[in-house]
């Protein structure tokens, strides 16, 4: 459990102190209820199920990255997944799959900023 407290620790520490190097906002998906993904009959099999639910503290991760971003003074947000990897994440509009070649079909690209990304 110590272990565990000290790895969540280190990681929200890093990834506050990224966002404030970089002045950038720390968005992040609402992880209440994250658990039922993982239940039975949800198509997973029981190991999958065991390793996914087995002590890892997703709601506590979220809790000190969004605590150590407000005590850094950096905006924090919590959003609904839905859709977020269909949207550009400059400009907001929506990805074109780019299948021009077999290697590409997972890359995405925006018409209206011209970003080019791995599709998420």
């Amino acid at each position: 459990a110590n272990r565990t407290k000290q790895y969540l620790h280190k990681i929200s520490k890093q990834i506050a102190d990224k966002a404030t190097k970089e002045k950038t906002m720390i968005v992040m998906e609402n992880l209440k209820g994250i658990r039922k993904l993982y239940r039975k009959g949800n198509g997973q099999g029981p190991k999958h199920r065991r390793k996914m639910n087995n002590n890892w503290p997703f709601f506590e991760l979220q809790r000190q990255i969004e605590y150590k971003a407000k005590w850094a003074g950096i905006p924090f947000k919590k959003v609904n997944p839905k859709n977020t990897s269909q949207l550009c994440p400059q400009c907001g509009k929506r990805l074109q799959d780019d299948t021009i070649q077999l290697q590409l079909q997972r890359k995405k690209s925006c018409n209206n900023c011209g970003l080019f990304m791995d599709r998420i």
